[in-house]
């Protein structure tokens, strides 16, 4: 199967075999009750790829250990190929509200780490022993996909993380007090400090004139603190000139891009394990 992009006027258009498919895309969320009549409703309209989500929020079919379970996906897919014999499908991977449990009970110090001191169950966006174990269920979804009976049904993956595709489990929230901020670990503290190095080329005297303080240092950079993501009285997303400089613009900078670089090496790892391009 060969699948390529054209660009038609603003739109892009997504051709399989030479031949442009659907523009709308279907999402028959499964199980569930319209199921059946979804996918019915699509093929009438002629809408033939499915971004399709199994009804549960792991959807990297792992425990965090040494169990894999792909089949469980593939089984679910070859269940609306039988139904729709034309269906493609864009499988959702990854997980949204938690991580795998395994995972999680062995690695807490990677997990994210909240204002208010508790741990959130998800691996911190910038743990590395996160990016070495999973590496390994990504690249088992696709072999094992490729290999299925409905190998070239498949068209890509829709990478999921936290809030869905959206990915970030909020920079804030609107309840800081009682949830916390996000994200205090030590893998994202470092990122963090990485981050400014990098920022401001090595040079001290930048920094401490882009953040108003005289005293800060590079081994001496931090999150900022709850007070003063909520200077203003209100949750924001991005700052630009303030009391602080350029801290919270730097930090908030940051945390985009680790979720940024994050969702490139999900995509990364499954082109590296796919035998087509």
């Amino acid at each position: 199967m060969k699948i390529e992009k054209r660009k038609h006027g603003d739109c892009t258009e997504l051709l399989v075999n030479g031949q442009v498919v659907s523009r709308a895309w279907a999402r028959p969320d499964l199980p569930g009750y319209l199921a059946i009549d979804k996918i019915d409703m699509y093929r009438e309209a002629g809408i033939r790829i499915h971004f399709v989500s199994m009804h549960q929020p792991q959807l990297l079919f792992w425990d965090g250990g040494d169990y894999y379970y792909p089949e469980q996906l593939s089984a679910f897919l070859e269940w609306i190929c039988k139904y729709d014999e034309k269906a493609l499908l864009i499988p959702y991977i990854g997980f949204r509200t938690s991580g795998p449990y395994k995972w999680i009970k062995n690695h807490l110090d990677e997990c994210t780490l909240l204002s208010n001191g508790e741990r959130y169950d998800a691996p911190s966006v910038a743990s590395q022993q996160w990016r070495r174990d999973v590496r390994e269920a990504i690249a088992r979804i696709v072999r094992h996909l490729e290999e299925s009976a409905i190998g070239e049904r498949i068209l890509g993956f829709n990478f999921v993380q936290g809030a869905n595709e959206w990915f970030a489990y909020s920079a804030f929230h609107l309840d800081p007090w009682r949830q916390g901020f996000a994200d205090y670990s030590e893998p994202f503290q470092q990122y963090f400090r990485e981050f400014v190095q990098r920022r401001y080329a090595g040079d001290e005297q930048a920094l401490r004139k882009a953040w108003k303080d005289a005293n800060i240092s590079f081994d001496r950079v931090e999150v900022p603190s709850v007070d003063e993501r909520l200077q203003f009285g209100h949750e924001g997303m991005f700052y630009a000139r303030d009391r602080l400089g350029l801290k919270l613009t730097d930090f908030y900078h940051a945390w985009h891009q680790a979720w940024a670089e994050l969702a490139e090496f999900y995509c990364r790892t499954a082109k590296e394990a796919a035998s087509r391009e």
